[in-house]
């Protein structure tokens, strides 16, 4: 979606212009492909990784597992380092080797019919590129789809994602993103994904030529449908 971006900006300028809905706030290709600033990233993990079983109070929820098809349970505890040499602002793509270490505590609880995932995670990304701030980061994200639920149960079938970016040359918050979820399934094979969040972006996250901010700050409305399997 990121790359996808890019390329509507590059190749149908035009097109992407008509986007604009409703002032500087909401592009519709912005709303769909906005909050990931790197078109690839390249990562190594080094910590621990753990099977567990889920647990089960009572003979229901022992069937209940049975039923959904228990596949397994995986957590992950350690550091992940990640580069890459690309950075996404606005759809336009610059140059920028940039190193992304960060400390996580992650965990996937797979069944045949159910999905849990959850990730906490605390890190710092520093950037070759002189006009991007060095950031230090906080980050938390819940996504559960469940086959076996009512279609319409909104925390059985649902996920959001925070992230905060602090500058580090003083600390101040210079970049927020926010995003909630909601599934339906669609015969136990697929679901249906509506996305509905925000990024914002201080004008201290940039400078120089990037620095193209009107009023000093940038809120984009999100809005992503997908399909997950």
């Amino acid at each position: 979606m990121p790359v996808a971006g890019v390329l509507v900006r590059q190749e149908a300028y035009d097109l992407y212009q008509r986007a604009q809905v409703g002032g500087e706030s909401f592009n519709l290709v912005r709303a769909a492909t906005r909050g990931f600033q790197e078109p690839y990233a390249v990562s190594l993990f080094l910590g621990n990784v753990a099977r567990y079983k889920p647990l089960a109070r009572d003979a229901e929820e022992r069937a209940k597992n049975k039923q959904s098809g228990y596949q397994s349970s995986i957590g992950y505890t350690g550091y992940t380092i990640s580069y890459g040499s690309y950075h996404i602002k606005d759809n336009e793509l610059f140059n920028d080797h940039w190193f992304e270490l960060e400390w996580k505590i992650k965990g996937d609880q797979l069944f045949t019919l159910q999905k849990l995932q959850w990730d906490y995670k605390i890190g710092v990304k520093l950037h070759n590129n002189g006009d991007i701030s060095d950031v230090a980061f906080i980050g938390i994200k819940r996504n559960r789809l469940d086959y076996t639920a009512d279609a319409w149960d909104f925390l059985s079938n649902s996920g959001f994602e925070f992230r905060l970016d602090f500058k580090l040359a003083n600390l101040k918050p210079v970049r927020s993103y926010f995003e909630v979820n909601k599934k339906w399934p669609i015969k136990k094979a697929t679901a249906f994904v509506l996305a509905l969040g925000f990024t914002w972006e201080s004008e201290s996250l940039y400078s120089g030529p990037l620095d193209n901010y009107l009023g000093g700050q940038h809120f984009q409305v999100l809005l992503r449908p997908n399909i997950e399997f």
